[in-house]
């Protein structure tokens, strides 16, 4: 089948440039706007002019740009392909009440239209086919790990219900599907023609609602939680953001800004940005059945950007510094360990965008790439814990020697979340995995950043840190006491 990715990286970047335009134009200088987005880079110039933070913001909406797994409710697409059976898309219906033996009230609906585009002289005879993931007689993954040798005759005789769509020359056919079910399930759709010489050549556009429920129609019941998540999170990051920026300025207006502060504010600044992108994300999805996948992928890669200048800071506060030292000890392990998993977390970004497979139900952190990430995260907490204990043996001040103890069962705890979160996603059923770990990850990153914004409070901040106002620290000459990052 020809990847149609390029056509979905258009729609996506027409997204982009619509978005920028108006409610991002606070973001970028009027000379970068009235250029083309995808020409940015070449501005040499003018790129150079913005901020770390612009030119940050800038490169991570140009990857989002490529990261498009979204498993969007409303799917339109064109099959160009030799195989006679294909796989189009995933739905979890919602479950309906019992009337009777074996009869549920319908709570899902399938709306779906193809046209037919293949030029021979062939008439096609479209079959659309669904299949229930714990079937009676062969489950989901034992059909879709066979898709490769088994016949089209024998993947369309596993399934569960189909509904033929005759094809008359290159007219449109359309269809309908209603279902009624005990227990919320995936179902998956394939597009098969098992008569046909040449495969499929068609363009098909498919509607899947849970008709029961005006909010969230469109999204899938694994994801029905999503919306509303990202709602609440936002109210919560609009304002936490604002409190933690008065902080910040008084901090400034006291030259207490020391660079560890200000790693704290980028780390949540960044993980602020994933969330408000998730948010409107979301929201476009619940009215629309496609979102944004832009910003979806944008969303994805601030995340886990955030995971990363999170880690750097927590070893940073470990190894005592602007505690117990004023330069950061081991460095060059320190450096190491983040360098790691900047290409770690990059990697599983564009495993997820090139090699993801799109009827897997799997946690992102069950795949090969997340499952390196666990591994390297334990070994961190390992080096972690190694240097807390340290700098509490080198510690004689009593509330600082507390505060490593409380800091070290605190984010302690955070380094074993995402372990937790992974073992959940592993032993619920497909249909709740996600509705139950995202909003447990979300959570947990949260409570991170708010211990670490509480400590960082003025009034808190010289219980335990020495961020004694420094000349050379704000000039950033080297007779500063502390080593810009």
């Amino acid at each position: 089948m020809k990847n149609t990715c390029p056509l979905q990286r258009q729609e996506a970047a027409s997204q982009a440039r619509q978005l920028i335009k108006h409610p991002m134009s606070w973001i970028f200088p009027p000379k970068i706007l009235s250029k083309p987005l995808l020409h940015v880079s070449r501005e040499q110039e003018a790129f150079s002019d913005l901020p770390r933070m612009r030119q940050l913001i800038l490169f991570s909406i140009l990857l989002g740009l490529c990261y498009l797994q979204v498993d969007a409710k409303v799917v339109t697409g064109r099959l160009d392909t030799d195989r006679k059976w294909q796989y189009v898309t995933k739905f979890a219906f919602h479950p309906g009440e019992k009337l009777g033996e074996n009869n549920y009230t319908l709570m899902g609906s399938l709306q779906f239209n193809f046209t037919n585009y293949n030029t021979t002289a062939y008439k096609p005879s479209i079959y659309f086919y669904l299949y229930e993931a714990l079937n009676k007689t062969k489950s989901w993954p034992d059909i879709y790990s066979n898709v490769d040798s088994w016949t089209c005759e024998e993947l369309t005789g596993n399934a569960s219900s189909w509904r033929r769509a005759p094809i008359d020359d290159s007219t449109t056919t359309a269809g309908f599907q209603r279902f009624g079910q005990q227990f919320p399930r995936y179902w998956f759709f394939a597009i098969a023609d098992c008569q046909s010489p040449n495969g499929l050549h068609l363009d098909y556009d498919l509607t899947l609602l849970n008709t029961d429920s005006d909010w969230g129609r469109h999204v899938s019941y694994d994801q029905q939680d999503l919306p509303g998540l990202y709602l609440f999170y936002f109210f919560i990051y609009f304002f936490g953001v604002a409190v933690h920026a008065w902080g910040m300025y008084n901090l400034w207006r006291s030259d207490f800004l020391h660079p560890v502060v200000k790693l704290l504010s980028a780390t949540i600044a960044i993980y602020s940005i994933s969330i408000f992108s998730a948010f409107i994300h979301w929201m476009a999805y619940h009215n629309n059945g496609r979102g944004s996948p832009f910003l979806n992928g944008t969303s994805e890669f601030f995340d886990f950007t955030s995971q990363v200048l999170l880690t750097l800071l927590l070893l940073l506060i470990a190894k005592g510094w602007a505690i117990s030292n004023t330069e950061v000890k081991e460095r060059n392990i320190v450096a190491g360990v983040i360098a790691v998993f900047i290409i770690l977390y990059f990697s599983t970004f564009l495993f997820a965008w090139t090699r993801w497979d799109p009827a897997s139900t799997l946690y992102i952190y069950e795949t090969a790439p997340g499952i390196v990430i666990l591994v390297f995260r334990a070994l961190t907490l390992i080096y972690f814990i190694y240097s807390l204990r340290f700098g509490v043996l080198h510690e004689s001040h009593p509330s600082k020697r507390r505060f490593y103890q409380i800091f070290a069962a605190v984010y302690t705890a955070w380094f074993l979340s995402l372990h937790l979160i992974v073992i959940v996603a592993a032993i619920r059923d497909p249909e709740e995995r996600i509705r139950t770990v995202v909003p447990f990850y979300v959570t947990v990153q949260t409570l991170a950043l708010a211990v670490l914004a509480f400590l960082f409070w003025p009034s808190q901040i010289v219980k335990y840190f020495d961020v004694r106002p420094s000349e050379g620290l704000l000039t950033g000459s080297s007779s500063s006491p502390y080593e810009t990052l």
